[in-house]
Formats: structure tokens, sequence, C-alpha cells
């Protein structure tokens, strides 16, 4: 943390009190401003650079600023250019040309407004000489700010530097927050009046040095003072257009202002109506949306020659995961599917798996049948070390002089630029998914990788291209791609460790689409358990124990959106609310108790809603009545239970509504399932 952040005078809360005021007037109108409307906004923008004045929003009368001083220069490369500008304003936007002769450059750009969102966007770069831009900054670019002249003016943030065990976010008042002589970094980051907030989104990656072990501050935060007052914005960091070596483009540059009034309908204006209208502009990778359905998690282990796991032994589990879960979706990593087992061989990913857990045939006999069980794969890979045993061991590859994990052979980093510019990660990738086709290996694992900026982006993005979603160790350094952490979810490191990302804001706002927290008292996170031979855990009893008692009420919560957050109350979308206000944490929905202090009737359905269900958990055991959810299980005269076992569904009475409610006498700790009608047997495959 910077010495300018810790000097804030003042800390306000996650939260903060509303107060009456009127929007300020708009800056009187000038030669060289123009005015761009959607239905939510008005935008003064300058016509003689790409700059935003001030926002007024339709709905709430608030005001937002931009930047209040002139711009003229950018830079390209690095190195200052002030550009000739020419404007035109049309259709809710203006469109720039900023031309740099000296260069043979000319950028094409435009700010444009639709609805509740104002997007910077570069559309074009020319380069019409030798010259080819690498990178591209507008400094002090504060596409968003407020003053402390504005009531309850506040800057929301967070910041990955501090450790896991202390949460990295900070809500300081603009009035009492400190002068900074240059910007703070955050990859979140938001402002707010008494009745109007923003947060923003780009596509940068943080600061251009930001390759290797930094953290993914994608945004400039900076609060200044004018003399008349002080000033709080954001902007983004500088954009990387190619990639210094390869000259390969990236993506054109962005960035995007989302603005709201109180979305959550509390009466209060903060940074949480902010990020619930940032959702609508943030950067979602591949496999938010699964993320929900993910319940039972854990790794098969393979480990020094010993295939204590076979790959159709991990089959039969599986299926009997299935059984006992009755078929919930199990999300599950393979360690050591490749040579000797876990460790061995990095960085080969295929042309060498375990034969003595099976080999190449076997391992994709587990992935097409494991689909039909609801079971989704993932291997583990590494990217960061090699060792000799490996098919792909060399010393282009390798730094001699820089040695990893040494828990068999003696590893030795990579230069994991090199990786990627050559080609060499791209084509190792390919080879695996070329041997093993399976659309159901759904996920990478990378392990121990710590690369942010480009190298993070462009191994994400091949990784993405091939089909798979993106999982790593470290949940911080690949925060922006990752859908799942090791750290966050590892039983084996203690419940609601330190490991996981420590931020209130990112919880918040991504709760719902990522398994890379730290849990909380009050919202913990799932976990997973190696019963199948990771770190020595075979307890299959433990297993079912944290699948239901801990993480299939978390993913009831998961299939809906955080509104709302106060120190003893989460609130969700469709009227979902988490709370221990009483001494007891509770889910209601719809007013209707579904879980009460670790017992639950929770409403399940798989399949895009098809095959609905309530599962039933009492660790306690004996009778509990709940509240049935709406039709068809209201209009129900009789209901079946079932005892689930790990060799399937047992009925295990016939139950007979009252009043709306249901009666279950269950044993402690044990699982259950409640249909509307008889089901069949339990599938044989």
């Amino acid at each position: 943390m910077t010495a300018n952040r810790r000097n804030f005078l003042k800390v306000v809360g996650l939260g903060f009190a509303s107060s009456a005021f009127g929007a300020q007037s708009a800056n009187a109108a000038t030669p060289s401003t123009a005015t761009i409307e959607s239905s939510d906004l008005s935008v003064t923008v300058a016509t003689d650079f790409p700059r935003i004045i001030e926002y007024a929003h339709t709905p709430t009368g608030g005001l937002l600023y931009g930047t209040s001083a002139s711009l003229s220069t950018l830079l390209i490369d690095g190195t200052e250019y002030t550009p000739s500008v020419s404007s035109t304003v049309r259709d809710g936007a203006i469109e720039y040309r900023l031309a740099v002769p000296s260069i043979a450059v000319t950028i094409d750009c435009s700010i444009r407004v639709s609805g509740s969102i104002v997007a910077f966007t570069v559309t074009d770069i020319q380069e019409g000489g030798s010259r080819m831009v690498h990178t591209l900054e507008i400094p002090e670019h504060n596409l968003v700010s407020v003053r402390d002249s504005q009531p309850d003016a506040t800057l929301a943030a967070t910041d990955f530097s501090v450790d896991g065990s202390k949460n990295g976010d900070y809500v300081v008042s603009v009035a009492d927050g400190s002068v900074q002589s240059s910007p703070d970094g955050s990859p979140y980051a938001f402002v707010s009046t008494d009745t109007v907030a923003a947060g923003v989104e780009t596509n940068a990656f943080g600061p251009l040095q930001n390759d290797e072990g930094q953290d993914p501050d994608r945004l400039a935060v900076q609060t200044v003072d004018s003399g008349s007052y002080k000033r709080t914005g954001i902007w983004s960091q500088p954009w990387r257009y190619r990639e210094s070596d390869t000259d390969d483009i990236v993506e054109l540059p962005w960035a995007k202002v989302a603005i709201a009034g109180d979305k959550n309908g509390d009466g209060t204006v903060n940074w949480q109506d902010g990020a619930i209208a940032f959702r609508e502009i943030m950067y979602n990778p591949p496999g938010v949306e699964e993320t929900k359905k993910r319940v039972a998690q854990y790794i098969t282990h393979n480990f020094g020659s010993t295939a204590t796991t076979p790959f159709l032994a991990a089959l039969d589990g599986v299926k009997r995961a299935y059984l006992v879960t009755d078929g919930l979706g199990q999300f599950i990593e393979l360690k050591g599917y490749q040579s000797e087992g876990h460790d061995s061989a990095h960085p080969d990913y295929g042309g060498n798996y375990n034969r003595r857990a099976g080999g190449r045939e076997d391992l994709r006999t587990l992935i097409q049948r494991g689909e039909a069980f609801n079971a989704e794969f993932g291997v583990h890979l590494n990217a960061t070390e090699s060792y000799p045993e490996a098919t792909g061991f060399d010393g282009d590859l390798v730094d001699f002089d820089s040695e990893g994990w040494r828990w068999l052979d003696q590893s030795y980093y990579n230069d994991h630029h090199y990786d990627l510019t050559s080609g060499r990660l791209q084509r190792r990738l390919e080879q695996l998914r070329s041997e093993v086709p399976e659309e159901n290996l759904s996920f990478i694992y990378l392990d121990v990788y710590y690369a942010n900026g480009w190298n993070a982006y462009k191994t994400a993005t091949l990784m993405h291209d091939l089909g798979w979603d993106t999982t790593t160790e470290f949940p911080q350094t690949w925060e922006r791609f990752s859908v799942w952490s090791h750290w966050a979810t590892d039983i084996d490191y203690g419940p609601d460790s330190s490991r996981g990302i420590n931020s209130t804001i990112i919880r918040f706002i991504r709760f719902h689409q990522k398994d890379v927290f730290v849990g909380t008292e009050l919202l913990p996170v799932p976990e997973m358990v190696g019963w199948q031979g990771w770190s020595g855990e075979h307890d299959f009893t433990q297993f079912v124990e944290t699948v239901f008692d801990r993480n299939l009420p978390i993913k009831f919560l998961k299939h809906h959106e955080i509104v709302r957050w106060t120190d003893d109350t989460v609130t969700f979308t469709d009227d979902v609310e988490l709370s221990n206000a009483s001494g007891r944490r509770t889910i209601t929905r719809n007013d209707r108790t579904v879980y009460d202090d670790g017992a639950y009737l929770l409403q399940w359905s798989a399949n895009d809603g098809q095959n609905q269900r309530l599962y039933h958990w009492n660790p306690d055991g004996g009778e509990t009545t709940w509240e049935l959810p709406a039709p068809p299980w209201r209009n129900k005269r009789w209901l079946e239970c079932y005892k689930l076992t790990d060799t399937g569904r047992v009925h295990e009475t016939t139950l007979q509504p009252s009043n709306g409610s249901v009666t279950i006498d269950a044993e402690a700790g044990t699982p259950y399932v409640v249909y509307c009608s008889r089901k069949g047997g339990n599938p044989d495959k």
C-alpha cells in the first residue's frame, strides 16, 4: 500500500447515508465543447481532444465530472506527442481523428453514450511509415471523477498488494483523502456522490512493466487539489496494442464508464450501486456461467509412479459421487495425468500420458464416460517450470540459474515470454487438445503461475481459443481470467483460509461467477475435498459432508447476483437474502426460509430448469418443517423423499404436505432429495 493511501485521514464504511443534494449546474458551453446524449445521460465533451468534461444523469439529476483541465498530449510507446485533432459529433457520439505526422500515425477514436454507459473506444490505428504502435497512454485522462464540494463524494477501490488475511478494499471520503503526486493502481474502482455512482472498465492489462509478478492494476486512481476543490478521478492504465517482440496486435484500446443511481433500492447511493451497474460493462471470461453448477469439487491424484488413482478407478469414483449427490455437477482436477504422475515431466502436455494410470486411452474413457454423470474435467499443467525428464525440456526454454520446485527432480523456471512468443506453448496446448479432444475436458488448471500483463492475457487467450476455461493456483495473479483457484478452495489449507482474494468489492461484483475468494463468517466459500488421493485423503464421508453442509447452499446463492451487502446481511437478486442478524445464519427466498443454521430444504434444477428437486440436509437430524416453494410443489398432495447413498436413491417415505409446508424427519448428516413424484431406478451406466 502506498504512503499516499496510508495517509487518508478518514475511512468510511462500505455503505454511507445519503443527504439531500441537487445536481450542480453544468459548465457553460464554449466553442471547444459539445454535448452527446442518451435517454439517461447528457455528457459534455471537449471537441479539441478526447476528453469527458461532465455527466448529467437524467433519472436522478446527479452530476459527475471527467477531466476539467485541458488535455493535448498522448504517449505512444512511452514518448509524448501532441497530435493535431479533428472531431465530428453525430448519433450520440463524438468521433476524433488524432494525427501525429512526425511518425505517420493516425488514431481514430470516439466517445459514445448509450443508456447509462459511456465508452471511449479506439476504432482504428493507421501506421503510414515504419513506426508501429505498441502502447498507448493518455496521462491524467480522468474518465470519471468527483469533487469534495459534492455531498458524500467518495472513492471505493481495492488493493491487491495486501495479503489475503486482510481485506484489500479502501472506501474513502474525497474531502478527507490525501492529495497524491502520482496515481495509485487498482483493478476495480468506483466514485459516488449522494445521488449517483460510477465504475470504470478497461481492456488495459495494467502498468506496462506488468508482465511478471506484478499486481493486475488496470485502473489509475488519483486525488488532486485544483485550488478550489479536491478531485478524485479514475482512468485507464496504458494500453498495450501490440506485443513488443512479435508485433502481434492485441486489441484496439477501450474503456467504459457505467453510471447509476440507487440501483439496489436501499434509499442510498454508494459504491454498491456503481458495482451493480459495472456488471453491464465488465469483462467476463469463459466459464463464469458454469460456476454455479460446479458443486462437487475434488482432485484425483497420481504421484511418483504409484498410480494410486487409475483413470478407470477415477471413473468409478465419478459414478459414486453422482449417485450420492443425485447428479450434482462435479468439477474434477486431474493431477498427474501425464508421465509418472503429479509434478513429473512438465511442460509435456500431450504425447506423454501416465501409462501406469491407464494411458491416453483410459484418460479419454474417463472424460467421455464422465460426461454422462454430470462431471467435467481439467488437467494440471505447468507453464512456469520444466523438469529434466520432460521431452519438452531444453536450454532455450529454461533458465538453469533459476531453480524451481524440487519435490522430485529439480525443476528450472521457464522463460514465459519466450515460451509464448516462440509459439512453443501454443503447440503444446494444441497437441493436448488434438489428442484429447473431448469437449468435457473443459478447463485447464495452471499451477504456480505468476504472470500478469500480456503474458497472462496471451496464455489465457490460447486456452480460451481451444475451448478451455482457465483456473490456477494463485487467485490474484490471474484474477481477470481465472474462474477457480486451488488455494481458495482446498480444504487441506483450512476452512476460510487467507489464500483467496480478500475483497468485499470484488466478491460483491463476481461472487456468482468465481470460486477464488476468501470466505467470511457470513458468506463462506465452496471447498474441495481430495477424497481420490490428493493430500493422501480418501475420506468419502468427509467429501459428502462438504458437498451438502457447505457447497450446495453456497452454489444455491451463486445462482443469484449480490445487490446489497451490510455487516450482517447479503441481499441477492430474485428476493434471496443471507443473514446472521438473528445470531443464526439463514437464507430466505421470497421471505420463505430455505436454510436455517445448517439445515435446509433447497430447490435445485439441472439441465436449464428440468429435473426439479428439493435437497434436504440436517447436520443434527430430527424433524424440521419447511414451507414449500411455489407450484408445482404446493399443489401436490404427496411428495416422495429419498435418502441418498453412494449406491443411489433409496425411497425413504412419502411426505404429505399440510398448509403449504412439509415436515421431514432426517438422520443426522444424511442427504435427502424430494421429488414431486416417484422416480425410477438409479442410472446404470
